[in-house]
């Protein structure tokens, strides 16, 4: 097989001080297809946080002209590389052997990234031979390791329900597709509150923002006024790199998900916050329900430039 021409470029805002290593998710926790689909991507300029790949990927399959994602956590990079890599080589079958179709934290089979491995870019192949190569090139231990964040049970969804590209063969095809012919896809190493910062934003602002769940873990230590005045502060600074009639989006899980735990619902969660975040001049708020990745309902808020 040729070798596949590069589909990843890596920069970063803040080479030093953005560098951060945290274990890596296999799938989304969010109903990213679900999302997108609702709030509609085909032809548009998607920024997003890139999580497990799947938000970038799901973005890509469903008509997203052209996607950036950004990370705080490099290895979020990696993990998004190795799925493009994946789809390019891998028969659906095949991709959901590798990354778990049944059971999380399973597969990962050395034999199968012997396949994937050529179609790595350098740096993401030097980290997963190096990651297989410290458990000996046995898969099931590596993905069970501090590498990879734990999880003992699937929710109620599976992930062919959480993405859009793991559907059917039609639209995982369509996906190697635009992987092969489509022009770089662009990381950024940079946290939500930086990302804004990037200068070609500014002329070429994004007609979607996908900002999952991150603002809850950005501003999760703080007490509720501040959360939400710190929120809006970002708000406007994210307004000068979205389109007129643009769309910035945040997930909230159901509340049911808090009620059999000792966690607070996030504060960007509840209803007094989003109330407040409604009343932001030149945004129009609305809210998207979907089926709970857990429990009930959740739902992603969204916020229309106007």
């Amino acid at each position: 097989m040729t070798k596949q021409k590069e589909t990843v470029s890596v920069k970063n805002l803040k080479e030093a001080e953005m560098t951060r290593f945290a274990p890596m998710y296999i799938y989304a926790t969010e109903m990213v297809g679900s999302y997108y689909t609702k709030i509609g991507v085909q032809n548009k300029r998607v920024l997003t946080i890139a999580g497990s790949g799947d938000q970038v990927l799901n973005a890509y399959a469903l008509g997203a002209r052209e996607v950036v994602g950004f990370d705080v956590n490099i290895r979020s990079f990696f993990m998004t590389q190795l799925k493009i890599a994946a789809v390019q080589t891998l028969t659906l079958k095949e991709f959901l052997v590798f990354f778990g179709e049944k059971k999380p934290n399973t597969g990962f089979s050395y034999k199968i990234y012997q396949k994937v491995r050529s179609s790595l870019e350098r740096k993401s192949r030097l980290f997963f031979d190096r990651v297989y190569k410290k458990f000996h090139n046995n898969g099931l231990k590596m993905v069970q390791s501090e590498y990879f964040r734990q999880r003992h049970m699937f929710t109620r969804v599976t992930p062919m329900e959480i993405n859009a590209y793991l559907r059917n063969e039609r639209m995982y095809r369509k996906l190697r597709d635009i992987f092969s012919s489509s022009d770089t896809f662009e990381f950024i190493q940079a946290d939500l509150r930086d990302i804004w910062r990037y200068p070609k934003f500014r002329s070429a602002p994004f007609d979607v923002i996908n900002l999952s769940n991150a603002p809850n873990y950005v501003f999760s230590l703080n007490e509720m006024p501040v959360v939400v005045e710190n929120f809006l502060d970002l708000l406007e600074k994210f307004r000068r790199i979205v389109a007129k009639k643009g769309v910035i989006f945040f997930y909230t899980y159901a509340f049911e998900n808090y009620l059999t735990t000792e966690r607070e619902l996030p504060p960007l969660s509840r209803r007094e916050a989003i109330a407040r975040i409604s009343r932001t001049e030149g945004f129009r708020l609305s809210s998207v329900r979907l089926k709970g990745y857990i429990h009930g309902m959740d739902k992603v808020v969204v916020l229309k430039k106007i």
